[in-house]
């Protein structure tokens, strides 16, 4: 079954606010696993100059739940160059999850992005949840939503993930 999220920056002068994002993201994506136990598969390349590992967000399901890897790169400027970015779920368990990192994505660039998906009404729907007709952009705002309800001092990550500290919309 195909299923495929899209993402699109407008400009490249927002690095700031994108780190923001991705710091956020990474403590979303452990709250996720904590809370829903969703495991995910998550990359960590090096940079071979620096030795250092990139500041970029990639990651797949796990398994027979994977399918293509979700990928935020380090700079901003490379997901600009590339139009419009994907990233085809088919509606696997880890599709809400990347959903709600685009919502993230969406919080801190605002109009400077558009998320998209080309999902469909699935049976697992709950009709009284929000306006989204597609399962993972659904479930991938109510795990958004969670998560932006956590204690003003953000998610405790136990020192596996910067703390982040939600702000106001």
């Amino acid at each position: 079954m195909g299923h495929t999220n899209y993402w699109e920056v407008h400009n490249d002068n927002c690095q700031g606010a994108y780190n923001l994002a991705k710091d956020e993201m990474r403590a979303f994506m452990h709250y996720c696993l904590v809370k829903h136990k969703i495991i995910l598969d998550i990359r960590k390349d090096i940079d071979p100059l620096t030795n250092e590992p990139y500041n970029d967000i990639n990651f797949n399901g796990v398994q027979d739940e994977a399918c293509e890897n979700f990928h935020l790169p380090e700079l901003v400027k490379d997901i600009y160059n590339d139009s419009i970015s994907f990233c085809k779920t088919a509606e696997r368990e880890y599709d809400p999850i990347v959903m709600g990192c685009l919502f993230i994505l969406k919080k801190y660039l605002g109009n400077g992005c558009t998320i998209k998906s080309d999902g469909y009404n699935h049976k697992s729907l709950n009709a009284n949840c929000d306006n989204y007709c597609d399962w993972g952009i659904k479930e991938g705002y109510k795990l958004f939503k969670e998560y932006q309800t956590i204690s003003p001092n953000g998610w405790d990550t136990g020192g596996i993930l910067p703390l982040f500290k939600p702000g106001k919309k």
